[in-house]
């Protein structure tokens, strides 16, 4: 049975073929605060809107031209 995806930062249900989410997993490696520890995490498009306008530096973004 597939698992249900929720936004990680609000909670909001993400419903799949209706919207859209930021899916991140990251495994960190030797050398790290995080050594040999997984994070995996979903973020809605509101919360990622919220999230990259706190960058110092902004986001790199670009139109598709192409979707698969």
């Amino acid at each position: 049975m597939k698992q249900e995806k929720c936004c990680n930062m609000c909670g909001k249900k993400i419903v799949e073929k209706q919207e859209d989410c930021l899916e991140v997993q990251k495994e960190w490696g030797y050398f790290s605060e995080e050594d040999r520890k997984g994070y995996r995490f979903c973020i809605c498009e509101n919360c990622f809107q919220e999230l990259v306008i706190r960058f110092a530096i902004p986001v790199e973004m670009y139109e598709q031209t192409e979707l698969i």
